[in-house]
């Protein structure tokens, strides 16, 4: 199976209308700094190459950990439920939202109209997909908060259900997905997800392989918790990158490549880093 990662590709526009929004005054800063920076560093057109080497590398699966949108707005969210069917069908790419998408009250609604086929929801969080070769669990990070703060929470009954679907028997390699770095330390303390040390807890005497996030548009993999974590950075960036899992059985055993792939000065993607473990 191979599956690919990208993250944060922030691909809206969100110049429309405040008045009568909720949460104005976070979406008013958000806009700002939208005009101000980030509409210079996430760049359409950037995107739009790494999703073409993204499909070139002939994908069972990608992978989306959240933010597509700027401010969460309802016509982003559309717009950004447009790009997704560009991406692939519900049967080839799973989402898992972010604090961008979900970013005010009626920022859920949107996100239930435009993306939620690809959310693979079947009632609350975590959602479970099940491969040949891989399960996969998403988890929802993603929630309203207060202006100048990019903060996650799963919450205890999400870390209940997530406790209990990695108490069953494994029987095949496990990966986990979410917006937020998982742990503690690993992000500043505004951007940090307010239950990692619950998590890191939870994890640690549960039996999984990998995470996969993004939030914080750094490449970056270490090994805590007795999990691989692998963060990827914004795949709307000049240095935009992805990951790609090849992952298969070897006798008894699993075999999981990672390769992390990057643009170079070319402007193609080439691999830059590449891991490969047994489990």
């Amino acid at each position: 199976m191979r599956l690919i990662h990208l993250t944060d590709p922030h691909l809206t526009n969100p110049e429309f209308s405040l008045e009568g929004r909720s949460h104005f005054g976070k979406r008013y800063l958000g806009r700002a700094s939208w005009r101000r920076r980030r509409r210079f560093k996430h760049r359409r057109e950037w995107l739009d190459e790494l999703v073409a080497a993204v499909h070139e590398q002939q994908p069972d699966l990608i992978l989306v950990t959240g933010d597509l949108a700027h401010i969460g707005l309802p016509e982003e969210i559309a717009e950004a439920g447009l790009w997704l069917q560009q991406l692939g069908t519900p049967d080839q790419v799973l989402l898992v939202p972010g604090n961008h998408d979900n970013y005010a009250a009626d920022s859920g609604p949107a996100i239930a109209e435009h993306w939620g086929a690809y959310l693979g929801l079947v009632g609350d969080y975590p959602v479970d997909r099940e491969f040949a070769e891989l399960e996969l669990i998403g988890v929802s990070s993603a929630l309203p908060t207060r202006p100048a703060s990019a903060c996650g929470l799963l919450g205890h009954s999400q870390l209940a259900a997530l406790d209990a679907r990695l108490a069953a028997k494994k029987t095949k390699p496990r990966m986990l997905a979410i917006h937020h770095p998982p742990f503690p330390g690993m992000i500043s303390f505004r951007k940090r997800l307010r239950d990692a040390g619950a998590l890191e807890q939870l994890v640690a005497r549960q039996d999984l392989d990998v995470i996969v996030h993004g939030h914080d548009h750094t490449d970056r993999a270490e090994l805590r918790a007795g999990v691989r974590v692998f963060g990827t950075g914004s795949a709307s960036y000049q240095q935009g990158s992805f990951r790609r899992f090849d992952i298969g059985s070897v006798g008894d055993s699993w075999q999981i490549d990672m390769s992390l792939y990057c643009r170079d000065s070319s402007g193609d993607f080439q691999p830059v880093t590449q891991t490969d473990w047994q489990t």
